[in-house]
């Protein structure tokens, strides 16, 4: 498959899984306005970084190599299965033996026994999906319960629904989705036997995502981090307004996760000698798009928010505001972090990403308790402006690529873009 196509099919697929997730987003701040849905996605928060552990990055491990063909996808499948499943059994103790604080009157035993469990095989399979070049299947999944559920949601907006069945709902949703990826993953793998990964794949699996499990808490506390200030420090309708923004930068972001996501496999497989030139242009398409689109939001998003999100959001602008130099670099900054993990480099993003937490813990640290959510913004795009320029000061290092072509627009660009976006083949 050639970038082109992978791209084509990743911004497709992935472009309408998230859309139907934002829906969803809007539902849930709708519903539970400022207040709530800031204490929800807070446990959320805490419930990521349990799966990040639990998950041991695998994902990063089986996808890797299963895209470099060293991997046999069923047995890499079966690997994924019982490992989500042993994971769940620590959380399954945990809650069950440990009284934890009600979740807006919920108990949260079962919901995040689901969300845990459902997000690990949501993980391990879509890497494995995108291993073997199929964007379709795993979020074509996604995308129909993320519809399902919002249509809940928006009957709970008319209070026919109660919001403790709404909250369940919502934690449920994950597993299903999982199971339903991994059962479709199985029936397209083509093999007479179901065998774990030899003790020799295994280690490379486990030296390779170890690496990355490193890579990936630094880089998850290097995004929520902030979240713990705030929570600590702001009042909730002030958490339920930065987290909203926060979450906002996300979904700004989805488009190029979503290509680094087609660039990762490509590179690590080695077939494409002009891959260098391919993450710069991204790179450079990915600033200039997220500039313009930062700019219509600067000209609506003070009356924008509130109409999208409810009365309760009216300090997400001048948060927004504050984050736009971080939007810009964690954007461009995206090609290239997926293309050094391909060349198994994922030092270069610990690195950085090290960087980037040393100058937000300790900004937050400082300034949150002072200023609040406004200084949480402008430390979070403080290290996400760092981050980036050690990545670009290294690539350049390693190659004859000039920095300036991540910014300046070439002649070609057009026609680069619309054969990468019209042609199939």
């Amino acid at each position: 498959m050639s970038v082109r196509k992978a791209i084509q099919d990743v911004l497709l697929w992935r472009g309408l899984n998230f859309l139907s997730a934002f829906i969803l987003n809007v539902m849930v701040a709708r519903l539970f306005a400022a207040e709530k849905a800031g204490s929800l996605y807070f446990v959320v928060n805490n419930l990521s970084l349990v799966i990040l552990l639990l998950s041991f990055s695998l994902e990063s491990g089986i996808g890797y190599y299963t895209s470099a063909g060293k991997i046999d996808p069923a047995k890499a499948g079966a690997l994924a299965l019982l490992w989500s499943f042993s994971a769940a059994i620590p959380v399954v103790l945990f809650f069950f033996s440990i009284n934890t604080a009600p979740l807006l009157g919920v108990d949260l035993s079962i919901p995040a026994t689901c969300f845990i469990t459902g997000s690990l095989l949501i993980s391990f399979y879509s890497a494995l999906y995108y291993a073997t070049g199929n964007f379709i299947a795993p979020n074509a999944c996604s995308l129909a319960v993320n519809l399902i559920l919002s249509l809940l949601f928006i009957a709970g907006l008319f209070e026919a629904t109660p919001i403790h069945w709404m909250l369940y709902a919502y934690f449920v949703a994950f597993l299903v989705q999982g199971l339903i990826i991994a059962m479709l993953y199985f029936s397209k793998v083509k093999t007479s036997k179901y065998r774990l990964p030899s003790s020799g794949d295994f280690k490379l699996i486990i030296r390779y995502s170890l690496i990355a499990l490193l890579a990936n808490v630094i880089f998850f506390l290097v995004y929520r981090i902030d979240y713990w200030f705030v929570e600590a420090y702001a009042t909730e309708s002030g958490l339920g307004n930065y987290i909203q923004v926060s979450k906002i930068v996300q979904w700004f972001l989805l488009v190029p996760m979503m290509i680094s996501s087609a660039i990762f496999p490509l590179t690590a497989s080695g077939k494409d000698d002009n891959m260098m030139q391919k993450v710069v242009f991204l790179s450079r398409l990915l600033f200039w798009l997220f500039f313009f689109a930062c700019i219509v939001l600067v000209m609506t998003g003070r009356w924008f928010f509130v109409w999208l999100f409810g009365d309760s959001y009216t300090a997400m602008y001048p948060v927004f505001l504050l984050y736009i130099p971080g939007i810009l670099s964690l954007a461009a900054l995206y090609p290239l972090s997926s293309y050094h993990a391909g060349i198994k480099r994922p030092d270069i993003n610990v690195k950085g990403s090290l960087l980037a937490l040393l100058i937000i813990g300790l900004g937050n640290s400082l300034f949150t308790p002072l200023y609040g959510i406004y200084a949480a913004a402008i430390v979070s795009s403080i290290g996400y402006l760092v981050y980036f320029t050690y990545s670009l000061y290294v690539f350049n290092k390693n190659s004859k690529i000039k920095i300036s072509q991540f910014f300046i627009p070439d002649r070609n660009d057009y026609s680069f873009l619309k054969a990468m976006l019209l042609k199939r083949k």
